[in-house]
């Protein structure tokens, strides 16, 4: 008896399927006209969309770690070197054995308050961010002292919100939460990372000094933690005894040496660029197809509820359904043909 509902069910939709085809044919036939009239508006619509709005372009760069580290480098025998150091008692050095995942440090930094603060240090690139609330023709930041933005600065007042003269690490951050994207899948080893700006020259600037800083922040990390410990080694091996545990710290501390002259060097040191930064000539938004596309459906929703919605009688669907002259021309167009 369910199946025979169901059977049931099922022809009786089909005739319902086909009847609201043949209503939608049927006012498509009636009201064509009315569908092209919105396809043009829209299209026009869509022109001014693409022309006024701002563009915004992505520049994308592929990074990866670097091939073999620095501390892979300079400490070969680093696992045995922090076991001497945890035998004696040295803890602060019985993690120099691992090198760490520092290209994973570098993909977290990339988006971090870190590199805000060192991007927001740079003039040039908060000119470049925050361009539309810089005076190009006086070299200096807008100025908020006219009636709407002193009103605006005394509601932020009231609600706690901070008042600022000119952009910030926090108002960095905010840029690169949003424009920043980086892809690190599981399969491979290797990030993209994008940025968009708007223009293509300024996306690949940006995105380059973007990368370059966090290198130098992570490199900067490194620096201070090798300092520190060629001066504890400095101190701790005088007060050595025996003599095999002295040569390995010994050994240990020329290590450290190398690694800071290394450091130093002007190769990249967390990161490999694979891919430099390049930004395509076209526009990431707005893009025409996008825009088209929204465009027509936007037409179709607004002609599906002009036909179905309104009064059969409303003035806009009789001007538009009934056109004698393009009934007569395809009347004549098909005798011709015939």
């Amino acid at each position: 008896m369910t199946n025979n509902s169901v059977d049931a069910g099922v022809e009786t939709g089909s005739p319902g399927v086909s009847r609201s085809f043949a209503l939608i044919f049927q006012k498509l036939r009636m009201h064509y006209f009315l569908l092209i009239l919105l396809l043009l508006i829209s299209s026009v619509l869509g022109l001014i969309i693409v022309i006024v709005v701002q563009p915004s372009y992505t520049a994308t760069a592929v990074v990866g770690p670097q091939s073999q580290t620095l501390d892979q480098l300079s400490n070969p025998l680093g696992g045995a070197m922090g076991g001497i150091a945890s035998h004696i008692g040295l803890g602060a050095l019985s993690a120099l054995g691992g090198s760490g995942d520092t290209f994973t440090q570098y993909t977290e930094i990339l988006t971090s308050n870190r590199i805000a603060a060192k991007l927001a240090q740079d003039q040039n690139v908060l000119r470049s961010i925050f361009y539309d609330k810089y005076d190009w023709d006086r070299h200096q930041w807008k100025s908020r002292d006219d009636v709407f933005h002193e009103t605006i600065d005394y509601f932020k007042t009231l609600i706690h919100y901070p008042v600022k003269s000119m952009p910030d690490e926090d108002d960095v951050a905010k840029f690169l939460s949003s424009k920043l994207n980086i892809d690190s899948p599981l399969t491979t080893e290797f990030s993209t990372v994008s940025l968009e700006a708007k223009s293509p020259e300024e996306a690949q600037w940006l995105l380059s000094t973007i990368l370059l800083d966090a290198d130098v922040l992570i490199r900067a990390d490194k620096k201070r933690d090798t300092v520190a410990r060629i001066d504890y080694l400095t101190q701790i091996i005088p007060t050595v005894t025996k003599a095999d545990e002295r040569d390995a710290l010994t050994s240990l501390l020329s290590m450290q040496e190398q690694s800071k002259m290394e450091i130093a060097a002007d190769a990249r040191y967390a990161s490999e660029v694979v891919d430099t930064p390049h930004a395509d000539l076209r526009p990431t938004l707005p893009t025409v197809g996008e825009v088209a596309l929204a465009m027509i459906a936007l037409s179709l929703g607004a002609w599906a509820a002009m036909v179905f919605y309104l009064p059969s009688g409303h003035w806009l669907l009789v001007r538009f359904s009934e056109l004698p002259r393009w009934e007569i021309f395809r009347r004549r167009t098909l005798l011709r043909a015939r």
